[in-house]
């Protein structure tokens, strides 16, 4: 058979490419829509969760534990004493709370002081970082939840230098995210635990860790956080 005439090879040549630009063109141009299309709303819902997780790396330790802590009806509850450095689940938690925590994927602890408007009462604030909310929604049934809490942080020449361990009354957890949050309330004195019918009756630490759980939910656009890349 004798061979095409080189025009008609040119010209199938020239068909081909063509369509080969076309296709290219096409998946360009899906690729542009694909990147400057608004994100759907599960991927908002996605991206938020994720922003949410990240807190406790991507906030400074002030955004975290604010000067003033507020009672639900907006009055002034506690102000902050001070801020410990992060701390292991081992160094930040007392044994129940960390048996729970460990339990469920315990990452880091994140700690601060509080004293109420009378500086005879103080609270620690601990935000438990755990593997995923599942677990920190898990965390006040587990067994030994009743008596959980953060590891007192004193800190010296404030009204906070005597609060250690043993001068805790009152526990208090509540939850956010990934995160427990988790209270240890006692006197300024630093008088060690007392019996069970002389108990402190305020609701310091409940209260505290209900307004940090608050502060930790506040619903920010994912996506004009830089370390947030599910927008």
């Amino acid at each position: 058979m004798p061979p095409k005439p080189l025009t008609t090879l040119k010209a199938g040549f020239i068909t081909i490419a063509c369509l080969g630009v076309a296709a290219l063109g096409g998946a360009a141009a899906g690729a542009v829509a694909e990147l400057t299309r608004e994100p759907t709303a599960a991927e908002l819902k996605t991206a938020a969760r994720a922003e949410q997780a990240l807190r406790w790396r991507t906030w400074t330790a002030g955004r975290i534990f604010p000067t003033e802590l507020r009672n639900v009806d907006g009055d002034p509850l506690a102000g902050l004493v001070g801020i410990a450095p992060a701390a292991s689940c081992a160094t930040g938690l007392n044994a129940a709370a960390y048996e729970v925590a460990t339990s469920l994927g315990c990452r880091r602890v994140l700690r601060a002081t509080y004293a109420d408007p009378t500086r005879t009462r103080l609270v620690t604030l601990g935000v438990v970082v755990l593997k995923d909310e599942a677990g920190a929604a898990a965390f006040g049934l587990a067994d030994g939840a009743v008596t959980a809490g953060p590891q007192p942080v004193a800190f010296p020449a404030t009204d906070a230098a005597l609060f250690g361990a043993k001068a805790v009354q009152k526990t208090a957890y509540n939850h956010v995210g990934r995160y427990a949050v988790l209270a240890a309330e006692g006197y300024a004195d630093g008088r060690p635990e007392i019996k069970p019918g002389d108990a402190i009756e305020s609701g310091l630490a409940d209260d505290a860790a209900y307004d940090l759980v608050e502060r930790l939910s506040q619903n920010i656009p994912p996506c004009e956080v830089k370390a947030v890349i599910a927008c």
